[in-house]
Parts: C-alpha cells; sequence; structure tokens
C-alpha cells in the first residue's frame, strides 16, 4: 500500500528496546516516554529490565 502512494517514510509504534544492524536498519522499535518509569521510587518495569 505504501509504494501505491509513493510513500518514502513510515514510523512505527511497536514498543520495545532498539537494536540495529545491517538488516533492521531502517526498522526500528522503540519506547514512549511513558514506557519508563517516572518516578525514582517506583518498581523497574519490564522495559526497564530489558535495557
Amino acid at each position: 500500500m505504501a509504494g501505491k502512494i509513493r510513500c518514502k517514510l513510515a514510523l512505527t509504534t511497536k514498543a520495545d528496546i532498539a537494536t540495529t544492524n545491517k538488516d533492521t536498519r531502517f526498522i526500528m522499535p522503540r519506547l514512549d516516554t511513558n514506557d519508563i518509569p517516572k518516578d525514582e521510587n517506583e518498581q523497574p518495569n519490564d522495559w526497564y529490565c530489558k535495557g
């Protein structure tokens, strides 16, 4: 579909820890600031433990 509308760039909302390599350099998951604990006294969540 993106090719039909001549799309040059797309974004993802897949939440995950970003890793890069030659094969996936254009497919990069991300974490939103809402995925990270904001209070220093909060329990670490899964994302914090993965990082």
